[in-house]
């Protein structure tokens, strides 16, 4: 479940809001809730989001993920119900953000019904930075984890104990991230080099090391509504994750100022569907991916306030 809400919450999930940033390099890429270009009448705030992913998984079958986010009056994500499809059965699962009086998100809670199956918890350094990311699966302790962080300059450095695998991240003066870098015994094991463009859209992901790819992105002209819904997630989802696992796609469909509209990668190129409103609010958004050899239908629908 854990690997659930990092995958959907990435969801990047978190490091402050808009009355507590947090300090230096690390800041919470919050902006002001944006206007849509030509329109300074309508704001982009989100009711709800909807992502959903179809696939045909080996030994498994179909598997459907059905994804539901609900946000609060300050536009940020609050809850969120996953309805999973696998070997035939659908089982529910509902996720709730908990956030301090200063808007700092402290932990999520994951629910299957009325039960509470699991709960990460984040710690905060003076600075507002996070030092520590607790999860506890109360069904299964061996999905328990314990992620320590420390943090020097532009660079957040982060450990396991049991685990020989060190992560540094490395961001750049707006606090985007720019290298995801694992050592094991000293030796580089795992990178993962962002490149943006003059609108702060992440265009290039270059992976090397036990995974090797360069992964090239486009995008629109017009507003991404989900900068502001998950901007208190950037950081948290970043650190929340395996050193195997990329940044780099969650930063570019959640934390763009643009929307993503294409994917390129081995030579090949998805060109995403996309329906705007008639004031160029993206209102859908479509895609099919082949990952070796296994294709991936996902789908996206964008509900506003007003």
């Amino acid at each position: 479940m854990k690997k659930v809400l990092v995958l959907l919450l990435s969801l990047s999930l978190f490091t402050a809001c808009n009355d507590e940033p947090v300090e230096g390099y690390f800041a919470a890429l919050d902006s002001d809730e944006g206007t849509i270009p030509g329109n300074t009448s309508d704001e982009l705030k989100l009711a709800s989001y909807t992502y959903d992913v179809e696939t045909e998984a080996p030994f498994i079958g179909p598997l459907i993920l059905n994804s539901d986010f609900n946000f609060n009056d300050d536009n940020k994500v609050n809850t969120l119900n996953v309805e999973t499809i696998a070997f035939g059965f659908p089982f529910t699962t509902t996720g709730t953000v908990i956030r301090d009086t200063d808007g700092k998100i402290t932990a999520i809670q994951t629910f299957d019904g009325s039960a509470l199956v699991s709960q990460t918890d984040i710690f905060y350094s003076a600075g507002n930075t996070i030092s520590q990311i607790t999860h506890d699966d109360f069904d299964d302790n061996a999905e328990d984890y314990t992620f320590n962080f420390t943090t020097l300059n532009n660079q957040i450095t982060k450990t396991e104990p049991g685990n020989p695998v060190t992560t540094v991240y490395t961001a750049d003066g707006s606090g985007k991230l720019i290298d995801k870098s694992s050592f094991e015994a000293g030796e580089l094991i795992q990178s993962e080099i962002l490149t943006y463009d003059a609108n702060d859209n992440c265009i290039s992901v270059v992976s090397t090391g036990e995974f090797n790819n360069t992964t090239t992105y486009g995008f629109d002209s017009f507003s991404n509504p989900l900068k502001d819904g998950f901007s208190d997630q950037y950081w948290l989802s970043i650190l929340d994750d395996d050193y195997e696992d990329e940044a780099g796609p969650a930063i570019v469909q959640f934390h763009g100022s643009n929307n993503w509209n294409s994917v390129s990668s081995e030579g090949t190129t998805v060109t995403l569907m996309i329906n705007y409103d008639s004031t160029n609010r993206i209102t859908s958004r479509s895609g099919v991916f082949s990952l070796s050899g296994i294709e991936i239908v996902q789908e996206e629908a964008f509900n506003y306030v007003n």
